[in-house]
């Protein structure tokens, strides 16, 4: 077996065309059995004063089975002066309003002002103060919420300060941090006025920093936020009872009875956001004109006509699939970004062609920029000019296919696909090209055109992996042996600032995140992808030094005993701090996972002295800290999943233990676990009703796009596609730990065994680091772990986990096996 992994004669080209080959069979039968979709176009609605009207879920021309929407969501009135007002119409399901003032504006909100009395449930709340200077008081009887730069306090009920992080060292830690940002959050609220920031919820029977306790009143029922200087109650729990009293008022209101204007004191209404879909509003005289212009709703039938209100006309158009828009044309700027950065190609193809001329090769400019070209117009296209084809998916799949085409060619050009190189290239292949399908299927069977900028950024990312490796074998592998010795020395300023650039921007990523991140992370980009990659490099780093030493035989590393313990102690702290960051950062415990599958690996190969001969204190220090801890977490899995915490438990996540024990006992807080087995199922060996067309039930899966993305596949194209995926993950993990391997196990010099050890390092780590990943997003999917949420490494729509993650893989793989194979053809 080890020959096979090993044999320089071990070819892949044959295997990696009939790769490519047959996943490009699978996008032209997707796109030839992909559905005909209808979709609405606009909506017009036509009052005289003093008329209303109500949309809900059939009038907005949106499926029966979207439960984003409402059959009521929606009211639309026309005052006696002519003025038009929009009211929100069912509590659990708010209206998302943009003005030419305020970017986000929910509906409905009641503004607070001294002298107001809520009643909730039977329990009177009575407004003592709202100012935006001195802040909110609140009163009822026997208790006083006063809100201010101090936060929220309450005068009788003692606040419990970790009631939602659980009383435990973390729990603590988490506690304070979020206290932190949410007084930095309130202290800088003059900085955007115009964004509505969440202060404190109603009810509840423990008192936290931001949930005001109230007996006999529901946890969650009500959440008073605060924008440009106004305090407003909002979020109305389903089934509250309430009777709202404004001040100098006799007559009682409800929470959905206070409209928002068309022009009011907060600018002109431009943009309703009603369930997924966003609807542009243009009024003109007597008539109101809703156009869906992002995420819009699709059927795959014929709409049938259902009964509008009067005044309400819908319209609606049909294309033969959803990908098939027809190809927009990029704007001004992004051409002219697109041209300058192709202008770049003519100094790289002057480097390559000096770098050949070193290496002693027949090449001439011209020929070195053309073979340049290709690759690079792919990567500036992934990154530029992918807003052209945002929802054309037939060109999305064709020009990640020539990308992938273009880097197999250079690779046979060069001889870059032999040995172990052509293995992991032949894994990623079967990687690339499932997720691919499996995106493109998800957006061409959806009921809305939410899912097409996620495939689509899928599509774009790999092309751009595809394009940057093809550039990646330009470099011979000595070149690379040499940029990364570079690198790992420390040489040079330009060296130290890179990494100390690096390292800030992973910071500050961080920073950001705790102040204004949430689980989702910043925008598209997850902070903590990037602290678990750094997490690799410096344990790398740690292990090659300590392995140098050791090898040196170091009489100062011997006879330190400070300084081994000094090094001890450092690796407990690095994993200790990358642990609570990441953990702190989106408030689960996959990150504990993942560290640990990436510090454990580590942990074992430090055990091992090059120089010790007695194996029996390596497997004692194996046993210590690698086995032991790995024992303990699987009693205490068992532990719990026999015996699961309860409502009180301080183990973080602890609900999400209760669901893993007993998913079909909790079907509320389970739901998601309890569809995901019930969609598995319902998929069987070979996919639900055919491996492409419309999706069905499948897309009701909450993170069907990203954690449970195996379950859609499951679905769709069976347990055998299941199968054939895993077994592309073990190609995968196998080939990257094996030339892991073939590095760590090089001869040399100081120097060129430091790079190549150091490179071989950092494999590993991305090896284990991938299959945590996989083994995690398999738990989610088939119940076999506690909930955790991580997407599942190159088939879900995941952007910073494909970068930080998959990509880094991808290009340290293939350059560490060109190197391995460099280094086996000059020992023979």
């Amino acid at each position: 077996m080890k020959e096979f992994w090993m044999n320089e004669k071990t070819r892949s080209r044959p295997l990696a065309f009939v790769a490519l080959g047959l996943f490009v069979l699978g996008g032209v039968m997707l796109v030839l059995h992909a559905p005909r979709v209808w979709m609405s176009e606009r909506l017009e609605i036509e009052l005289k004063p003093g008329q209303a009207v109500d949309l809900g879920r059939a009038t907005l021309g949106l499926t029966s089975h979207d439960r984003s929407t409402a059959a009521r969501h929606l009211r639309i009135e026309r005052e006696g002066d002519g003025r038009w007002r929009f009211l929100g119409h069912s509590p659990e399901h708010r209206v998302d309003a943009r003005t030419d003032l305020v970017p986000t504006r929910y509906v409905p909100r009641m503004p607070l002002a001294a002298g107001d009395e809520i009643l909730l449930d039977g329990r009177r709340i009575r407004v003592i103060e709202a100012d935006d200077v001195k802040g909110l008081q609140l009163e009822t009887d026997g208790d006083k919420a006063i809100w201010d730069n101090a936060g929220l306090r309450s005068e009788r009920t003692p606040t419990f300060a970790y009631c939602r992080y659980g009383d435990d060292p973390l729990g603590r830690l988490s506690a304070w941090l979020g206290g932190k940002a949410r007084e930095l959050r309130w202290r800088a609220r003059g900085i955007d006025p115009a964004k509505e920031i969440s202060l404190f919820s109603l009810g509840g029977q423990v008192q936290c920093p931001d949930r005001w306790a109230l007996a006999e009143v529901p946890m969650e029922t009500a959440k008073v936020f605060w924008r440009q200087g106004v305090f407003y109650l909002g979020n109305l729990a389903t089934g509250t009872r309430e009777e709202i009293r404004k001040a100098g008022e006799t007559q009682t209101r409800r929470l959905i009875d206070f409209p928002l204007p068309l022009e009011g004191p907060e600018g002109r209404v431009n943009r309703l956001v009603l369930g997924r879909t966003y609807f542009q509003v243009a009024v003109g005289g007597d008539r109101m004109v809703l156009e869906p212009v992002r995420n819009l709703p699709l059927t795959y039938e014929q709409p049938v006509p259902v009964e509008l209100p009067p005044g309400v006309s819908l319209r609606s158009r049909s294309q033969s699939w959803i990908g098939a828009n027809p190809l927009a044309m990029p704007g001004l700027v992004r051409l002219a970004l697109l041209a300058s950065t192709m202008l770049l190609s003519l100094p790289l193809g002057s480097f390559l062609f000096y770098l050949d001329k070193a290496a002693g090769k027949r090449a001439s400019l011209g020929s070195s920029w053309l073979s340049l070209l290709p690759a690079w117009t792919l990567l500036c296209f992934a990154f530029l000019g992918w807003g052209a084809l945002n929802d054309n998916l037939v060109w999305g799949l064709s020009i990640c296919a020539l990308a992938w085409l273009v880097a197999i060619i250079r690779f046979l050009r060069e001889g870059l696909l032999n040995g172990l190189a052509g293995l992991l290239w032949l894994a990623l292949l079967f990687l690339a090209g499932i997720g691919a399908l499996n995106m493109t299927q998800l957006a061409a069977g959806a009921h809305n055109t939410k899912w097409l900028s996620d495939a689509s950024g899928h599509l774009s990312i790999l092309t751009a992996m595809a394009a940057a490796g093809a550039l990646a074998g330009m470099l011979p592998a000595l070149a690379w042996r040499n940029l990364i010795g570079h690198f790992v020395a420390n040489r040079g300023l330009l060296t130290r600032l890179i990494k100390g650039l690096g390292l800030a921007t992973v910071l500050g990523l961080i920073g950001a995140q705790f102040l204004i991140g949430d689980e989702k992370g910043l925008g598209w980009i997850q902070p903590v992808e990037f602290v678990k990659l750094t997490l690799i490099l410096m344990l790398a780093s740690a292990l090659t030094h300590l392995r140098w030493m050791r090898f040196t035989d170091s009489k100062d590393f011997r006879e330190n005993v400070h300084k081994r313990i000094v090094m001890a102690l450092l690796a407990v702290a690095v994993f200790g701090l990358a642990t609570a960051v990441v953990m702190l950062g989106v408030h689960d415990n996959s990150p504990l996972v993942i560290v640990s599958a990436i510090t454990l690996p580590y942990i074992w190969l430090a055990a091992v002295n090059p120089l010790r001969r007695r194996p029996l204190v390596t497997w004692l220090l194996r046993g210590l800290f690698v086995l032991l801890p790995l024992g303990l977490v699987v009693y205490m899995g068992h532990w719990l999943w026999h015996n699961p915490p309860d409502y009180l438990s301080a183990i973080p996540q602890a609900d999400r233990f209760r669901i893993w024990s007993d998913p079909w006992g909790h079907r509320l807080s389970g739901d998601q676990v309890v569809q995901s087995l019930l969609r598995v199922r319902e998929g069987g060996w070979l996919g639900v009703t055919g491996w492409f067309g419309v999706n069905g039930p499948v897309m009701a899966l909450p993170a069907v796009q990203d954690d449970f993305i195996a379950a859609f596949l499951i679905n769709r194209f069976g347990g055998y596609a299941a199968l054939g995926l895993i077994a592309a993950q073990l190609l995968w993990c196998l080939t990257l730990l094996t030339v892991a391997r073939a590095l760590m196990a090089a001869k040399g010099g100081f120097e060129e065994y430091r790079s190549r050890y150091w490179l071989g390092a950092v494999l590993f780590g991305l090896a284990w680091m991938e299959a945590a990943h996989w083994c995690i997003s398999w738990g989610n999917v088939l119940g076999l772990l506690p909930v955790m949420g991580q997407p599942m490494t190159w088939l879900s729509s995941g952007k910073s986990h494909m970068l930080a993650v998959a990509f880094p893989g991808l290009l340290l793989g293939m350059i560490g096996a060109w190197i391995a194979r460099r280094d086996l053809t000059e020992r023979r």
